[in-house]
């Protein structure tokens, strides 16, 4: 069982340092108010030789969902354990892996100090806190409850966080047979055919169309191959810069819900996180035009940001969601009739919760149908491109053997 070493209080304001064991860190909370005391600070123990590991241990540079979720949950268990806010900063900077999010939480701590409240400080920083973390700090402050929807943001994170790497590595073994044979195709092209083409130059025979066309391509990438590759990383790289304009990103995401194999995906991909969102915002107690503008920022296609700017208006104006919804045509009926229920029982929250649910393990499932069927069809492709090289490749030797009998 894992031990955590604490700082706490008596009533009497005495300090009392410890280690106690526990399954969590919530757990050793727990036990450690059972005793009457008010904690301060708590953290895994670690002995010497993995506190000198961790020492050797670089921090990342970069900002992580792991990051964000531990900042979450450690500062709403403080926050629950009585610790003031600015203390909670302090701590949860000081134990922070990431070397810029340490660094943005200190210069929180001291925006908070001079009177700023959290939400404010947080909104100096919005490419690390989205407009998610803005409204559940906002409603947290305002009602009183800032520790028990940092608690639900940093379940909420975790869940992402854990789905993402189901599908990370679900994708993981296609991209790598994908590039792997690439790269077979790539070498043999280039290193391989040429050698075959310089044994029949020396045969006085007319070589097949196939043959010629093979060895001239392999001749282009051999004579070329420098610029081959600088004109593949020019095209990926405008690709990206096209893709980060509006209008390519427009044409892009109408297309993705347009393309018959991809449009399932992303209509899929986009109905999770619109009801995961919904459900998480909707239960710290976020109003649900609030509600809608986040997930408006956040679904990443502008078709459907331009839908639910205009279903948020009309929200706005009195009009019902599921209503405004079946409108749009894009949401199945089955979310339709659970959220007009949701509306109906005044538990609108636990019905996203319950659609965000079914459509990741839709997501989960039409990945897994990906990966069974893409290993059959690379390696059908990959069949036919190696059967089409060598059959090029023993044509001329048949003509020569055939020269050779005569």
């Amino acid at each position: 069982m894992p031990k955590f070493e604490y700082t706490a209080k008596t009533r009497q304001s005495q300090i009392k340092r410890g280690i106690i064991e526990a399954s969590s860190q919530q757990d050793a909370v727990r036990k450690i108010q059972a005793q009457g005391l008010f904690v301060s600070s708590i953290r895994q123990f670690r002995d010497e030789k993995s506190a000198a590991s961790k020492k050797q241990r670089a921090r990342h540079r970069g900002i992580k969902v792991l990051d964000l979720a531990v900042f979450a949950r450690q500062t709403g268990i403080l926050l629950n354990s009585g610790v003031n806010l600015l203390r909670c900063l302090e701590i949860t900077s000081a134990q922070c892996e990431s070397g810029r999010l340490k660094t943005i939480l200190q210069q929180i701590v001291k925006y908070v100090e001079s009177g700023m409240s959290l939400t404010n400080a947080l909104e100096k920083y919005p490419k690390v806190f989205d407009t998610m973390w803005l409204g559940l700090v906002e409603t947290g402050e305002a009602s009183g409850n800032l520790s028990g929807v940092l608690s639900k943001l940093a379940d909420y994170l975790e869940m992402r966080m854990e789905f993402n790497r189901e599908i990370i590595t679900a994708l993981v073994y296609p991209a790598i047979l994908f590039f792997a044979a690439s790269g077979a195709l790539f070498f043999f092209t280039v290193f391989i055919i040429p050698k075959f083409s310089e044994i029949f130059e020396q045969f006085n025979i007319t070589l097949p169309v196939l043959t010629r066309f093979l060895f001239s391509l392999s001749k282009f990438m051999q004579a070329n191959i420098l610029w081959v590759i600088l004109t593949a990383a020019g095209a990926a790289y405008a690709l990206k810069w096209w893709k980060s304009t509006p209008a390519g990103r427009d044409l892009l995401d109408r297309i993705k819900l347009k393309v018959p194999m991809i449009k399932d995906f992303s209509r899929t991909s986009a109905l999770e996180k619109f009801a995961s969102e919904a459900s998480i915002l909707l239960e710290s107690g976020v109003s649900i035009i609030y509600t809608l503008e986040v997930v408006q920022r956040s679904i990443g296609n502008v078709v459907l940001e331009q839908m639910l700017e205009q279903i948020k208006e009309k929200v706005r104006g009195g009009a019902f969601l599921s209503e405004q919804l079946a409108i749009t045509g894009f949401f199945p009926p089955m979310i339709l009739e659970m959220i007009k229920i949701g509306e109906e029982v005044g538990n609108l929250s636990e019905m996203f919760a319950k659609i965000s649910q079914h459509y990741q393990k839709e997501l989960s499932t039409r990945i897994k149908r990906f990966v069974a069927m893409f290993e059959p069809l690379m390696v059908l492709f990959m069949g036919g491109v190696i059967g089409t090289i060598v059959i090029s490749l023993f044509m001329p030797l048949f003509q020569i053997a055939t020269a050779g009998g005569h």
